[in-house]
């Protein structure tokens, strides 16, 4: 693990040391630069438009595409022709086939084309009348009287789609900095600063790549409905986190969330349909109960290679939700309070290495209400006792836990870290709140070889981990780079490319002999025995197949009429577990929206069954249905789709 100063400079140039165009074919090129002093008509740099908004109507009229180039400056929502200054409620507004550009160097360069975000700063600013004091806290924004009079909003994306975009400007000191109703506009490389909000959206599905939020207060984002996605992001300084409201998705890619403190969660799902995070890191954030991940889940909520280090607070708190909870290949180290507490009848920890957490309460590793799944997991030096749960049903295996834990291949046995993190008391040991977390290296000690992440090469220790070709002897070993004994590894790096390397006790093979599967110079009996304990199995093995389910009544097309009652009826199946629940969905659009209910389902002599009186606020007309099933994985499988008509008579 890098040390935190490190790793923020190296995203940091990531994200801003960009120099690209915007688009490669724009039939028009727009320019704005508050210094221009020519005609002012937008052809040129000498003749730039002086404001945004005067480049946004002139681009709003043209054919499109459009792409409107703006040089470093400050531009503010209330300047333009035809708009009242001072008005709080002007914004800037995205329009569909233009993409807006900030960051050129512009008129008096040499080369006015020349693009850097960082350098060429272009901000967006809502501070309409340019008195706004400082605050320490992002917490007080929202009373600092300076405000009173900022934009309410100092980017719209409302009622566009994904070819509206904007790329590359720092958008900063409005209540909120962009806000989408039933827009979906495209959004990269930009900065979101000192404002209440950074984003709301409202009923939109947008992607965010290469952003920074920072200096934020009640929220980083705030999403109600529709899906988000987030690439390359980073969030840091904030006192509010990402807030996913009722039927959202949030799906997150390499994102950061380092140095926030909050009350809450840096991410707040509730009643979310989905939640996946692929390699994302959570670092040296502080909160009053959950540092991490908060999370209600109908669906999938999913961790797959991410780091949780030094936090104060919980990692994850899986609330409630229907959903499963799917960990693989996580690293959670250093953080005080119950790293994963959890309330999902479905939880599965695979690859997953839990060091160094401390709580006040049992459970610091982990805190599970139902009987998890556990396989392939390093459990060391936490605050004792590391693991609780609250119910019967535990499958843990082939983990290394300390002090011990019944399951078949469990070990109790130092893992052999390359070097664990640790708390530094900062020359202070009578002041805890100026402690700090140290990262450290979590990967196995080999003789064989062993990546160095610092160096970015494989070194050979004097020693081998016993957690090396300890796990499930059935796990696929994935990506394990050879030789890797043909077993997987325990730990978070099992089964992937950084995965340390097998010990036979002498040099490594030089070359690679066919047959030879585990890797130690030679083919001989232990390579049948690897061969035939995965005698023709494929990928799709190790994966769990979902449950088919069909609606049965009503029948496709019925008319039904109102109040009913309506007997709903559904068969369903499962080839490799059992259904655990059915469900059944009714859901009526319009143009403004859509009314649904869920209706849950008792298994009877017929099927899967549920009797339902339509209520009075229900509207006639086309209602869709379907239903879904449960397995005992978690993972749901829909009916297709039928409809019906709600008449009165």
């Amino acid at each position: 693990m890098r040390g935190k100063a490190s790793h923020t400079r190296w995203l940091l140039r990531l994200l801003f040391l960009l120099v690209a165009s915007c688009t490669a074919a724009a039939a028009k090129v727009v320019y704005v630069d508050d210094s221009a002093i020519g005609t002012n008509d937008g052809t040129s740099w000498a003749d730039a438009y002086n404001y945004l908004q005067d480049a946004l109507a002139d681009a709003n009229t043209a054919p499109k595409p459009v792409e409107i180039r703006i040089a470093q400056g400050i531009y503010m929502p209330d300047q333009g022709a035809g708009i009242t200054r001072g008005d709080p409620g002007v914004e800037f507004q995205l329009i569909n086939g233009v993409t807006v550009c900030g960051g050129f160097a512009g008129v008096g360069a040499i080369e006015p084309d020349a693009r850097d975000i960082e350098i060429y700063k272009t901000i967006l600013n809502g501070d309409l009348s340019g008195d706004d004091a400082d605050v320490d806290d992002p917490d007080d924004l929202s009373g600092e009287p300076t405000r009173a009079e900022n934009s309410f909003t100092v980017v719209s994306g409302s009622d566009t789609d994904e070819t509206a975009v904007l790329d590359g400007v720092t958008i900063t000191a409005g209540d909120t900095g962009m806000r989408n109703w039933l827009g979906n506009p495209t959004v990269k490389n930009c900065t979101f600063t000192n404002s209440r909000e950074g984003i709301s959206n409202i009923r939109s599905s947008q992607t965010l790549t290469n952003c920074i939020f920072r200096s934020l207060g009640l929220f980083t984002i705030h999403q109600n409905e529709g899906s988000l996605e987030l690439i390359n992001c980073l969030f840091s300084g904030n006192t509010g986190g990402i807030h996913i409201g009722s039927r959202g998705e949030l799906t997150l890619h390499n994102c950061t969330f380092a140095d926030n403190v909050i009350g809450s969660g840096t991410i707040g799902c509730y009643l979310v349909e989905n939640l996946r995070m692929y390699n994302c890191i959570f670092r040296n954030n502080i909160a009053r109960s959950v540092a991490g991940v908060s999370a209600d889940v109908r669906g999938e909520f999913i961790a797959d290679n991410c780091t949780f280090t030094g936090n104060i607070g919980s990692a994850i708190d899986y609330r409630s939700g229907p959903g499963r909870m799917v960990l693989t290949n996580c690293l959670f180290a250093g953080n005080q309070g119950c790293v994963i507490d959890s309330h999902s009848e479905y939880l599965t920890i695979e690859s997953c290495t839990f060091s160094s957490n401390s709580t006040n309460r049992d459970g610091s590793a982990l805190n599970a209400w139902f009987g998890p799944k556990v396989s392939n997991c390093i459990f060391w030096g936490n605050s004792s006792p590391a693991i609780k749960v609250l119910r019967e049903g535990t499958v843990m295996n082939y983990c290394d836990i300390e002090g011990g834990w019944p399951g078949e291949g469990n070990i109790d046995v130092d893992p052999g870290f390359v070097s664990p993190g640790y708390w530094d008391q900062n020359n202070t040991p009578e002041d805890t709140a100026d402690d700090f977390w140290v990262d450290g290296d979590y990967h196995l000690r080999s003789q064989a070889g062993r990546w160095e992440q610092e160096s970015q090469t494989w070194v050979q220790d004097d020693v081998t981990s016993p957690c090396i070709d300890a796990g499930d002897p059935n796990s696929p070993i994935g990506t394990e780079p050879f030789p890797n004994g043909g077993r997987v590894n325990i730990g978070a790096y099992g089964a992937s490319d950084k995965a340390s390397k097998t010990y036979f006790g002498g040099p490594v093979c030089e070359t690679i002999i066919a047959g030879d599967i585990n890797g130690d110079c030679v083919v001989d009996f232990e390579d049948q025995i690897i061969m035939i304990s995965h005698w023709m199995m494929q990928g799709d093995d190790f994966k769990n197949k979902l449950s088919t389910v069909r609606v049965l009544e009503p029948k496709d097309g019925d008319r039904i009429a109102w109040p009913g009652p309506t007997k709903f009826l559904a068969e369903a199946s499962d080839a490799d577990g059992q259904v655990k629940e059915v469900m059944f969905w009714i859901k009526h659009e319009t143009d403004g929206g859509y009314t649904s209910r869920g209706l849950s389902a008792d298994e009877g002599t017929d099927g899967w069954e549920q009797e339902y009186t339509w209520k009075e606020d229900l509207p006639s007309g086309t209602w869709i249905v379907w239903a879904e099933a449960t397995d005992n994985e978690g993972q749901v499988g829909l009916s297709p789709e039928i409809t019906v008509t709600l008449y009165r008579p």
